[in-house]
């Protein structure tokens, strides 16, 4: 019997740069993923922005130093509870009544516990301060912020989903170059087994 022959790692192709190419690959496409993740939730939740809360019956000054993208009334309830019915008005320079419109689509945001219901949306014709009051047997407060639509919301969330999607596929990428160099290199030491055996005569 021959010892088998020695094969060194180094002599093997592909070359062991092949797992540190997979390893860079897969580390760039997860941190890449991330921060994509990250960046659409982020962009999802900036996309509701109630920046005047006021409670119910009491009226809110808002004052635009220009005239703002449309803007929207939003009413709070507590988790459980369902979308609330309110009564809303708002009066610009002069007391001039500014009329609402319903909303295309119930967004609803939850923060601690409140839930925020988009119910009324209206525009501002001119920099100035506007009054918004509420009542409403159902809501908790009320608030003023920009008008949202649920494309944005989607689109944030959606988009932050696809980079989780495509960070998946790329560590799938950098397992499947692993894997082909481990076979490859693997085949590579055996035909150098086969070609170094001593010959039998």
């Amino acid at each position: 019997m021959f010892p088998p022959p020695q094969v060194q790692a180094s002599e093997l192709r592909p070359s062991r740069g092949w797992y540190v190419v997979a390893a860079v690959f897969a580390f760039i496409v997860i941190v890449a993923g991330g921060v994509g993740f990250a960046f659409g939730i982020v962009h999802a939740i900036k996309s509701v922005d109630i920046k005047t809360k006021f409670a119910v019956g009491q009226p809110a000054a808002v004052t635009y130093d220009t005239v703002p993208p449309r803007q929207a009334i939003f009413a709070s309830t507590r988790t459980q509870a369902g979308e609330p019915q309110a009564e809303c008005t708002v009066r610009g320079p002069g007391d001039a009544q500014v009329p609402l419109a319903p909303v295309t689509s119930s967004i609803t945001l939850t923060l601690n516990n409140v839930s925020w219901h988009e119910i009324a949306a209206f525009e501002v014709p001119s920099p100035g301060t506007y009054t918004v009051s509420c009542t409403s047997q159902d809501a908790t407060g009320f608030g003023v912020g920009k008008y949202v639509r649920a494309r944005d919301v989607a689109g944030g969330v959606l988009g932050g989903l696809a980079a989780l999607g495509l960070a998946g596929i790329g560590v799938l990428i950098s397992v499947i170059i692993a894997i082909v160099t481990g076979v490859r290199r693997g085949r590579y030491r055996r035909r150098l087994w086969a070609e170094r055996q001593p010959r039998r005569y």
